[in-house]
């Protein structure tokens, strides 16, 4: 799942999208064999879930919310974690449920809209079930065979069942909450006439024919976020490298961002999740990208919004190529007084690392023989572990002869905010002025870097 930066100057409008009224209502529920016992309310950030209210049961199982909620989807979770979904639109929801781990069918004695969604989730994952069993005999099978034309009209028989049940159930409850889940959540219809990589293609295009991106409720559901997720998962293919990869990605957010920038608060949203995203993949080049602000509309854009994208992208914007490097200075871990600016090499190493990454220690041997090879690179450490005996131990036993330095606040600590560090190891590598030439993934790509700048 790399460019230049544009600078927003712009003359701000003031709330284009008024707020919506929250109404207070009821969220109540019934749970057999879960009498005096906690039970929590979760509302929806995309795939972030936040703790609203949590209350215990009564002697019969039973609780009651009332709190002012927005239109969005929740979730109830039990103490073992058991989770039920359910959608809330103005009109008290309760429910009965058999069993305190959801397993059985939940009947709702309100809201019948989340007994269509709990109806259309359950045909869903069966339909899609059953293709995912399918389509391996599709692409593999003797297409000459009575029985590949008999997986064919299998195949095309479950996703139309499926296609049929939610178109229906948008008609019937046109307008309301759950048609907008259910139109965002349905997959486009494969066409198995075409080849394969024009299937990709036809899939890819109409996507997000059915996805309302000025609809900024849907940000209060995990659905739009798991419908990007899909569809970025159509960018990947096993051949490909990690350069081929992220450029494929690239590809990719750039539609969801063109698709998103009908609406500013939406924008913000899917940029701020996608950047996170990414970051924690490691994938810098698609996070440069992103950074970038591609598409972004600035024709209706209130301070506050604009004042949030900028702050999603800050951290960003501080280690993007070409960028000026946060400078590291203080004792090393013997005490001795370091400065990054008193480096004269050409090429500067910084590797953020800890004792407690296997991944590390598995870099730190193959790191010392670059070193070795290429004499022009200094290398500098800072290491997330404690300056101790042990730290020092290792350093000396495998013979790691450059700058180490302790970051003493661990994930907390200045260096891993300025560098925007999500997991060990990270690599960059700056020029002669310490400015970031190359964040490389990997020994692999800083040996390519090095090969290139030679």
């Amino acid at each position: 799942m790399k460019f230049l930066i544009a600078s927003v100057l712009f003359v701000f409008t003031l709330f284009c999208f008024p707020a919506r009224p929250l109404a207070q209502q009821y969220i109540s529920g019934s749970i057999s064999n879960y009498a005096n016992q906690k039970i929590y309310l979760f509302s929806f950030q995309g795939e972030r879930q936040i703790l609203i209210d949590s209350m215990l049961t009564n002697p019969e199982g039973s609780f009651s919310i009332a709190r002012k909620l927005q239109t969005g989807m929740y979730k109830i979770q039990t103490q073992k974690g058991a989770s039920l979904e359910i959608i809330f639109q103005e009109n008290p929801v309760q429910f009965v449920a058999n069993t305190p781990d959801f397993s059985e069918a939940v009947y709702f004695v309100q809201s019948p809209e989340n007994t269509d969604w709990q109806q259309y989730k359950s045909n869903r994952n069966d339909s899609y079930r059953k293709e995912e069993l399918l389509k391996p005999l599709i692409q593999q099978y003797d297409q000459s065979t009575i029985f590949y034309g008999q997986v064919v009209s299998e195949f095309n028989r479950v996703q139309d069942s499926i296609q049929s049940y939610a178109i229906k159930l948008i008609q019937d409850h046109q307008g309301e909450y759950v048609s907008r889940l259910v139109k965002t959540d349905l997959r486009p219809v494969i066409n198995l006439q075409l080849p394969f990589s024009e299937q990709r293609e036809q899939i890819i295009q109409h996507f997000f024919d059915q996805t309302d991106f000025s609809d900024t409720l849907l940000i209060s559901s995990n659905i739009l976020t798991a419908k990007l997720i899909d569809y970025l998962s159509l960018y990947q293919r096993p051949d490909m490298d990690m350069n081929q990869t992220q450029f494929a990605f690239m590809k990719g957010v750039d539609e969801i961002l063109n698709q998103a920038s009908v609406n500013n608060t939406m924008y913000a949203f899917v940029l701020e999740y996608l950047l996170d995203g990414f970051a924690h993949l490691g994938l810098s080049a698609v996070t440069d990208y992103l950074s970038s602000l591609p598409h972004f509309n600035a024709g209706c854009i209130d301070t506050e919004t604009l004042m949030k994208i900028e702050r999603i992208v800050n951290p960003y914007r501080k280690i993007v190529i070409g960028a000026q490097a946060t400078p590291i200075e203080g004792e090393d871990i013997s005490g001795i007084p370091f400065s990054m600016d008193t480096i004269t090499k050409p090429h500067t190493i910084v590797v953020f690392w800890s004792l407690t990454c296997p991944h590390c220690l598995e870099l730190m041997p193959k790191l010392k023989a670059f070193h070795q090879e290429n004499p022009s690179y200094a290398i500098v450490s800072v290491i997330l572990s404690p300056n101790n005996a042990t730290l020092k131990d290792y350093i000396q036993n495998e013979g790691l002869d450059w700058t180490h330095l302790v970051e003493g606040e661990g994930w907390d600590g200045p260096l891993v905010q300025a560098y925007n560090v999500y997991g060990t190891p990270t690599l960059f590598v700056l020029d002669k002025d310490k400015k970031i030439e190359s964040k490389p993934s990997g020994m692999d790509e800083l040996r390519a870097f090095a090969q290139a700048a030679d």
